[in-house]
């Protein structure tokens, strides 16, 4: 069962009116549990042990063969072995809380559980946990669950607390950016005046910051747009995926050789 925590007060936080996760509970991490047994009489488990099995349950939901209750039952399990999950402990937890939101499964109101759980534990969240909020925002955005605003709430947050968002924290906002349905054709607008917030506040602009200003223009339908960015790039600024961005949008099988 997941512990207790989960269902603590949120109050510290902003509310969040977004449909509950839908977890459904596989059985394919459970051999956690024997995993611990095993090690009795060789090992006595310590922070590190049960974050590493946080961890794994995190990299297991990338192949769909784990979900959330299945990190909330190693966090249960150290706390009743007297073991106090720290900083890493949640850092991986809410990274399991991303990778699910891809698929649907958490929520914008999961995340903002576990940094109820956090405050419970008197653990300061930090940018990588609100990072990985982040991605949560972006992902849930897909469905129309999220939007830009609760991304803001969520650097808003962090400057609160003295925290500096980096490369990764706006990459993350431009990603919701593109999958914001409310945005319409506002999406390139927005990107291009958080990549302007993003250098005023010392974060570097990187390959994956111009791949995603391309695909908000892209998502505006202004293709033109994408086009003129791409080729500002020059060869030695384009990688993979902004060829792939390019791809998809060539009109003929031309025009997609002529990027090759």
């Amino acid at each position: 069962p997941a512990p207790t925590a989960l269902t603590g007060s949120s109050a510290a936080f902003p509310h969040t009116p977004h449909a509950p996760s839908a977890f459904p509970h596989t059985p394919s991490v459970e051999s956690i549990r024997s995993a611990i047994e095993m090690l009795e009489g060789h090992l006595v488990p310590d922070a590190i042990t049960y974050n590493t099995l946080v961890e794994i349950c995190a990299k297991s939901a990338l192949h769909g063969s784990a979900d959330i209750r299945d990190g909330l039952e190693v966090v249960a399990l150290m706390q009743s072995q007297g073991v106090e999950p720290d900083i890493f402990t949640f850092g991986s937890l809410m990274s399991l809380c991303a990778v699910l939101a891809r698929d649907g499964l958490a929520s914008l109101e999961d995340g903002y559980r576990i940094l109820s759980m956090m405050e419970e534990n008197n653990i300061h969240p930090d940018v990588r946990v609100f990072n990985s909020l982040i991605t949560v925002c972006a992902r849930a955005a897909s469905t129309g669950e999220t939007s830009l605003r609760d991304g803001e709430d969520v650097i808003s947050m962090m400057h609160q607390r003295g925290l500096r968002p980096d490369s990764y924290s706006y990459n993350g906002m431009l990603d919701l950016c593109v999958r914001d349905k409310t945005l319409k054709g506002g999406r390139l607008k927005a990107a291009r005046e958080l990549v302007e917030r993003m250098e005023e506040g010392g974060a570097r602009r990187d390959a994956a910051t111009s791949n995603l200003l391309m695909q908000c223009a892209r998502a505006d339908g202004d293709e033109a747009e994408a086009w003129v960015m791409f080729e500002g790039l020059g060869r030695g600024g384009r990688d993979k995926h902004s060829y792939a961005i390019m791809l998809s949008m060539a009109g003929s099988v031309d025009d997609a050789l002529g990027l090759i």
